[in-house]
């Protein structure tokens, strides 16, 4: 399975509202309409709590002056029940358990809802809940409604919620202690909002059954916010769908780190799950291990057309992928075979850190990656996990984590059209692979530091096609001393990389097409000659860079495939460039020419030619009219 159905993660929702619609008798139902408040108790008239035990829908109409009811036990029914506050009232304990016992399914909305724990109820089960399912099928419905000051307030079966909030739920005196707000195997999440919880906002899910298949739980969160939330999502054994959705300033700021490694990603914690992020932001975020904003461990991740921006973590510090499967599975019967790995595509990391490394990524496994942009990110780029030495005491975190995975066929990194730009880190500010390989097809990696470091790109097995690695003060490539083969080029230009090309002892082979310059120190893989570029690092109109590349490389490389960069065709004029940028001669010329790049700039181009031939032309034609006007007075005379 790769991503959840368009329409699986709503398919159940639908199910689940008309099947409560016909639980509570449908449309047609007469609704009990409770007339006084205060109290659920409270004597005069219809009161909540018979209204409750008797089920079907409750219309809560509160004297006028009146917003609120008090629940002194919990109310319980086996029947459907649908409460509706108008937005005007709030239920609320101490309770010593929950507010409600699910029956077969309960449905809130327009209210506001809170169970404070205190020291007379925090003995009793389920103390501090608003919601717990009697029954394994229970289903639980929040439209409109704010969920406040509780602790793991909603426990069933399924669980959908739109338009609602949940703030400041959990104890803050023991802040990420595995309770979650929202306990469920089914979840839909729309226009939902989570600021300011200590409890994590999605966890557990109901103990497994016999036969129960692997990935059996589904989450789906749409248009949501994320905010200041001290513990992350914590999703087991699921499939995950989360799109548009922000994730800004959740999990333990680096001030409040101490000497313990935190357990989780800041924001997201994934464990053996399918995942889908799309549109999503991380801004923020931090965790005193690994992973800022994301930890996946075991996990098969995609994410596309996203942010990560200013995460921090001890490593890893937007994301950390750890690309193996565990061996250990108390989630579900059926083995999950597929292999775990990340993908990314169209995404962003920007300014993220990590002061042990990876500042952008850390990963074990594959990662795959197509328009990735990592630019500023402190601790470097990426990091495989063999390139990380952690210190004492955190020095035994690693290998604990490596001998209770599975390890996979091998640690790959292959980006196509990946930006790597003003990283800093001591080793491999780009990309520190350790015994990782990595593979870039028109890869921009420049401006990498600092100086004095060991290579820009550090590996095991380094394999660069038409890949430009320019103007890094750390150096250029660095694979193991005097391994054969360590680094292969294609199509590639190192261009004036502080101190070397390529680092004394990495023996680099050429498939053709590379230019390195000033300096021969990559050998005889590439030639020693200025490429001509530009201040872009784009072939200038006179580039040695033009047409050099080799035509097969660029048309059967996967990470290349006949375009550029950007996403241009290569091959205009039948050969390809070499390096991350193909430059068509008109936008050459129009740069040589002082007019502006893109297609607006050779429009003007084209434009100053056509006058340019007019007015040739003319000048043509004026002469030969002079040359004609000469002729005729010679023969006159």
């Amino acid at each position: 399975m790769n991503a959840i159905p368009a329409s699986h993660a709503f398919r159940w929702r639908h199910a689940l509202a008309a099947s409560m619609l016909a639980w509570t008798g449908g449309a047609t139902a007469a609704p009990q309409v409770v007339t006084v408040c205060g109290r659920a108790d409270a004597p005069g008239g219809l009161n909540l709590e018979t209204a409750y035990a008797a089920g079907g829908i409750i219309q809560i109409r509160c004297p006028p002056g009146q917003t609120e009811i008090v629940l002194t036990r919990t109310l319980a029914t086996p029947a459907t029940v649908e409460i509706d506050g108008a937005g005007k009232v709030a239920l609320r304990g101490p309770v010593a358990g929950p507010l409600f016992a699910v029956g077969m399914g309960l449905h809130l909305t327009g209210v506001t809802v809170s169970n404070p724990r205190t020291a007379a109820t925090a003995g009793a089960p389920n103390a501090g809940s608003i919601a717990v399912g009697a029954v394994r099928g229970a289903a639980i419905e929040l439209r409109g409604v704010v969920t406040q000051d509780s602790l793991a307030a909603y426990v069933a079966r399924d669980l959908m919620a739109q338009d609602s909030t949940f703030a400041r739920n959990g104890d803050p005196a023991r802040p990420g202690a595995f309770a979650a707000i929202v306990s469920a195997d089914r979840i839909a999440l729309r226009n939902v909002t989570f600021n300011g919880n200590f409890d994590a906002p999605i966890g557990g899910g109901s103990a497994p059954i016999t036969g129960q298949r692997a990935l059996a739980r589904t989450v789906s969160i749409v248009d949501s916010t994320f905010t200041n939330n001290r513990t992350p999502l914590l999703l087991t054994d699921a499939m995950v769908e989360i799109r548009r959705t922000r994730f800004q300033g959740n999990g333990t700021p680096p001030g409040q780190w101490g000497a313990a490694w935190g357990c989780c990603g800041g924001a997201l914690t994934l464990v053996r799950c399918d995942a889908t992020l799309a549109q999503a932001t991380f801004r923020d975020n931090a965790s005193a291990g690994f992973g800022g904003a994301i930890q996946a461990l075991g996990t098969r991740l995609r994410i596309e057309d996203s942010v990560f921006e200013a995460n921090r973590a001890r490593a890893g510090g937007a994301v950390m992928s750890w690309g193996r499967a565990p061996l250990l599975n108390p989630w579900s019967e059926e083995a999950w075979t597929a292999q775990p790995g990340l993908t990314l595509s169209r995404t962003q990391f920007r300014r993220n850190a990590a002061p042990l490394g990876g500042g952008a990524l850390l990963f074990s496994g594959r990662v795959d990656g197509e328009q990735v942009l990592f630019r500023s990110n402190e601790g470097g780029a990426i990091a495989g996990w063999q390139a990380l030495a952690l210190p004492a005491p955190f020095d035994g975190v690693l290998p604990a984590l490596a001998a209770s995975t599975v390890a996979p066929p091998a640690d790959v990194l292959a980006l196509a059209r990946p930006i790597l730009v003003d990283n800093v880190a001591a080793l491999g500010p780009a990309i520190a692979a350790g015994t990782a390989t990595v593979e870039i097809g028109n890869g921009l990696v420049a401006r990498n530091g600092p100086a004095g470091t060991t290579g820009a790109i550090n590996a095991a097995r380094i394999v660069l096609t038409n890949t430009t690695v320019a103007d890094n003060p750390a150096g250029g490539l660095a694979g193991p001393s005097g391994a054969a083969g360590a680094v292969s080029l294609g199509n590639t230009i190192l261009l004036r990389n502080a101190g070397f090309q390529c680092a004394p002892g990495t023996a680099a082979a050429g498939l053709g097409g590379n230019l390195q310059y000033p300096g021969s120190d990559c050998g005889g893989s590439a030639s020693a000659r200025e490429p001509g570029l530009g201040g872009n690092y784009r072939p200038g109109l006179t580039s040695a860079a033009r047409d050099s590349g080799v035509t097969a490389l660029c048309t059967s490389h996967a990470l290349v495939a006949s375009v550029d960069l950007f996403g241009r065709a290569r091959l205009q004029r039948g050969r390809c460039d070499a390096g991350a940028i193909e430059e068509p001669l008109l936008q050459s010329l129009a740069a040589g020419l002082g007019a502006a790049g893109g297609a607006a700039g050779q429009a003007r181009l084209l434009a100053l030619l056509f006058v340019l031939a007019i007015l040739l032309f003319l000048v043509g034609l004026w002469l030969s009219m002079r040359r004609r006007q000469r002729r005729c007075r010679r023969a006159a005379g």
